[in-house]
Formats: structure tokens, sequence, C-alpha cells
């Protein structure tokens, strides 16, 4: 086993979109990095169980093989052939483990006699067994329903019915049910899904639009499937990424025209949020961890890096986590209580690499180690916002101060004055009410701070 270091770096301001500029701060952590295999990997995912063993589903599209491999015993075993796929293997490889420790994996069977076949395999009874489901299907995303049964659900897509949904039942069959077939046949509605399932069984997609360039949202939440747009441009890349916050939130991760953002369901809006400044990225994963905080993964192409992005108090802070930009699929993440799991491929020189370790841990503005006086100026906590929050800045010398609340239409709904702040840390408190005292509806409200003829100003959300 060797060590990665894992080492923050600054980055330039983002723009208006963004939470918040991100500081220049200093800061080390290690992960652990393993070699779990090698070869051409193009195709692999990666999923912790309820112990924070991980799993990983490996394709090696030059042997056409699909292999397994876990370190639940306290390192990774040697991997665990699945199934045989054909002519250059599988093109989508969509794993899960469950509460017991067990892998599932949807996969098609590559791109020969058997290509657009849709498999499950499963090792619940001791040793990988694969079934064919369906064929001609494509592009898959699988997830497990909650405990007990652990079934598998998963997202394709089809060239006749767009996306669609399937549920294995207790008696192993599978049930299938079209979600969204907009404008017919090649439209390619569904391709490129990414499915999270809730703890009541309910069904969370992001998926891709070909005609309208389109990344949407669906789900089975009211009780049927119904969908909407996340985010048009015709810059959007193909590939998204969906999680939900603690609290339930929707956030969808995707890259639009050199810049990875994220967005999140506010009410019934979907607001987005820049993770990065503009550059040249590749593809990229979000998850949340126990706090809320969202956490991306995502390529650097023009440094060659792979980054970790951690959602702070003040937007979010970025970090080196491997001196080469993850190949094939990119960079797959998962979280385990206040542990990171990656899983990259090393495209150079063909190595499969599994990186571990704590999650960085953002200093709270209100720790006086934390200079406010440097960028951002302006630090909003929490956010997102549903009750109480706080606004806190500094001013270097005594001088008149202004802070004011407004909506997404510029109208004013609360604002503070003080003619004589003196010099120092200036915390306000803001119930998320208007001037009235009323409370004020989930959306996006901008936070402006005069001090001195320098205007600062970041985005606030408000969630119910």
């Amino acid at each position: 086993m060797t060590l990665g270091m894992l080492t923050k770096i600054a980055v330039p301001a983002a723009a208006l979109l963004a939470l918040a500029v991100m500081p220049a701060l200093a800061q080390e952590l290690e992960l652990d990095v393993e070699v779990i295999a090698t070869g051409f990997i193009y195709y692999y995912d990666l999923d912790v169980d309820a112990s924070g063993a991980a799993h990983a589903f490996l394709d090696n599209t030059e042997i056409d093989q699909l292999y397994y491999s876990t370190n639940a015993s306290g390192s990774w075993i040697t991997p665990v052939l699945i199934d045989h796929t054909s002519d250059w293997g599988s093109i989508n490889v969509a794993g899960a483990a469950d509460a017991s420790g067990y892998g599932h994996v949807a996969y098609d069977g590559g791109r020969g006699a058997r290509a657009d076949d849709f498999y499950y395999a499963t090792n619940r009874s001791g040793s990988w067994e694969s079934r064919l489901v369906l064929s001609g299907m494509r592009w898959y995303s699988l997830d497990l329903a909650p405990p007990p049964d652990e079934l598998p659900r998963v997202s394709y897509y089809d060239n006749y019915s767009g996306l669609n949904y399937g549920t294995m039942l207790p008696n192993e069959t599978w049930n299938h049910v079209n979600v969204d077939n907009s404008g017919g046949v090649t439209t390619y509605a569904g391709r490129y899904s990414d499915l999270y399932v809730d703890s009541a069984d309910r069904g969370h997609i992001s998926y891709y639009y070909y005609v309208d360039k389109d990344i949407r949202y669906a789900t089975n939440a009211s009780g049927s499937w119904g969908w909407e747009v996340v985010a048009s441009d015709p810059g959007i890349a193909s590939k998204s990424y969906i999680t939900l916050a603690p609290d339930g939130t929707p956030i969808v991760n995707y890259n639009i025209a050199g810049r990875v953002w994220i967005a999140r369901k506010i009410g019934d809006q979907w607001l987005p949020t820049d993770v990065t400044p503009p550059g040249n990225y590749g593809q990229s994963d979000v998850k949340t961890d126990a706090l809320g905080r969202v956490v991306v993964a995502y390529n650097d192409l023009a440094n060659d890096k792979l980054m970790l992005a951690v959602e702070s108090d003040r937007g979010f802070d970025h970090y080196e986590a491997y001196d080469h930009a993850a190949g094939g699929d990119g960079p797959i993440l998962a979280i385990y209580e206040d542990q990171v799991h990656l899983l990259a491929w090393d495209r150079p020189i063909d190595e499969m690499l599994y990186l571990s370790g704590a999650l960085p841990q953002a200093g709270a503005v209100d720790d006086p180690a934390v200079d406010l006086t440097a960028a951002p100026r302006l630090h909003l906590t929490p956010n997102p916002l549903r009750q109480q929050g706080t606004i806190r800045f500094a001013l270097e010398h005594p001088s008149a101060a202004h802070a004011e609340i407004v909506d997404a239409t510029g109208r004013s709904v609360w604002a503070w004055s003080n003619p004589a702040q003196s010099a120092g840390r200036v915390a306000l408190s803001w119930p998320a009410t208007d001037a009235h005292g009323l409370r004020l509806p989930a959306g996006a409200y901008f936070c402006r701070v005069t001090v001195a003829g320098q205007v600062w100003e970041n985005r606030w959300l408000i969630v119910r």
C-alpha cells in the first residue's frame, strides 16, 4: 500500500452564481492509494456497504471479462470473474452492495453477439450467478431497495421506449415501467441515467435527453413517474449523477461547457451552483456526507489531476486527490460516515486505483483562527438555510456597514445598518424572514454587505 497526499489548492474566484469565492488556504490530508487490478478497465463502479467495506465491479474490455473485488476481509481480494462478455466487453457496469455485504451488478453483454442484452448478477448464493433480464437495452444504473429485501432496481434506456425503470420482485421476476419517451424513437430520452433509491423505495433518476440537450430528473415519489428539466444547454455533457441530501433534497451533478455544476431542487426550482471555475474538466460524481455537505469528485484535464471538491462555509474547497486524472468512466465516489472512497483508473499505466481516507474537515467561520479579512469576505451559514442563519464578516477599521437580503428578482426583503460599526468580527442573525417577520419561501436569495465603498455578495439558498 502506498500513500498519496491530498493537497489543498487555491482556486480562482467563481462566477456570480457560485455560493462563495474559495479562499487560499493550505492544508494536507493523506489518502491510502491501493492498486486493486490491472488492465484496460474502462468501465467500473464502486459501492460501500453498511459495515464500511468497499465493493468494486470491473470490466476488462481487452479480455471481455467482468470482475468483482472487495476489501471486506480487511484487504482487497484477487478479482473474481462474474461473466464473460463479448467483443470489447460491457459498455456499462452499475454495481451496488447490500447491508449483508453481497454484490449486485447490472451490465450489458458487450458489442458482439450479446450486444444490448441486459444482465443482472449477484453473489447472494455464495457464488456469482448471472441471468439475462431483457434484450435491446443499454446504459443502466442500479441501486437497491431498502432493507429487509434489498432487491435490485434499475434505470435503463432502449431505442424504442426511452427511459425505463425495472424492479425485481420477491419471486425474482421483473416489473418494467416506462418513465420518459419524449419525442418517440431516436431522441435518446434516458441515455446515461443515474439512479438513487431512497429509504421509502422511491426512485430518483438523472439522465440525458439528446434532442434538447437537457439533463432531466425523474421520480415516482408522488406514486407515479414524472420528469422535469434540471438544466439545458447546447454545451451540456451527456452524463449526470444524482444523490439525495440527508433531508431528502435531490442534488444533480453535471458538466456544461468547461465547468462542473450541481443543482439542488428547492421548492419547484432547480438552483444551480458552479463547483469549479472555467476550465477543462472530465466526468464527475457527487455524494453528500452525514453533515449534508456536497462532495464532488472530478477530473481536471488541463492539469491531469483527480480532484475532490467539498462544500464548506466558503463555497467549495478543492483538493488534489491524485496526480493523474481518472481515465475510462471517470472517478467513482462513495462516502461512508466520515470516510471518502474513490475508484479511478490510471490510464497511462492501466492500474485500477482505490483511494480512501478521512473527508476534509473545513474550519467553521466562527473559529477565531479563520481570517475573515481574506477572500471570501462574506460568510453565510448554514447554506442551504432552513430557519436561523448567521451573516459573518470582518472590518479592518471602524466604518459604516450595511447588510441587505434580496430575492431572485432583486427586491429587498431584509436589511441591517450600523453607521459606526467598530473594527473586528461581525455576526448578524437572520431567521429567514422578511422585514415584517414573515417566513420567506424556499428559493435563492442574495446577501450584500457594503463596507467603506466595498460590496461583498454571496448567494443563500432557503430550503423548507
